[in-house]
C-alpha cells in the first residue's frame, strides 16, 4: 500500500526566499532558506527533471499562482520557471509556487512475533 508525500518549491522576489519541502509543513513555516537567483532555477529545473512520471501524472500535479489552484500541465512547469527567470531579471516582486505528489511504497507490514 502506498502513502503520499506533497512537495512545494516556492519563490519570493521580494523576499528572495525559496524552499522545497513538505507542502503542509511550508503552509506554516515562515523562515525560509536564501538561496541565490542561479539556485532558483536549478531548483525549479530539478523539480521538473525528477518528477516520477510512472508514479505522477499531470493531473496529480497543481500549479499554484498566488491563490489560484488548477490542474498542472508540462507547459505550466515551463510557464512557471519563464516567469520566475523573467521576475528575477526585471526585478518585479511576486511569489510563485509549484506543488507535486509522490507515491512511495512502504513494504508490507510483517506481524509481531
Amino acid at each position: 500500500m502506498g502513502w503520499y508525500v506533497d512537495f512545494v518549491a516556492a519563490y519570493s522576489e521580494d523576499i528572495k526566499k525559496i524552499v522545497l519541502g513538505n507542502y503542509d509543513e511550508f503552509l506554516n513555516q515562515a523562515d525560509l532558506s536564501h538561496l541565490d537567483r542561479n539556485k532558483v532555477l536549478e531548483l525549479f529545473e530539478y523539480i521538473e527533471n525528477e518528477v516520477d512520471r510512472d508514479f505522477v501524472s499531470p493531473r496529480d500535479l497543481r500549479f499554484i499562482y498566488g491563490l489560484e489552484l488548477k490542474p498542472a500541465t508540462q507547459e505550466d512547469f515551463d510557464q512557471l520557471r519563464n516567469i520566475v527567470e523573467e521576475r528575477c531579471k526585471s526585478g518585479k516582486k511576486g511569489i510563485y509556487l509549484l506543488k507535486y505528489r509522490e507515491e512511495r511504497w512502504r513494504p508490507p507490514s510483517t506481524p509481531a512475533l
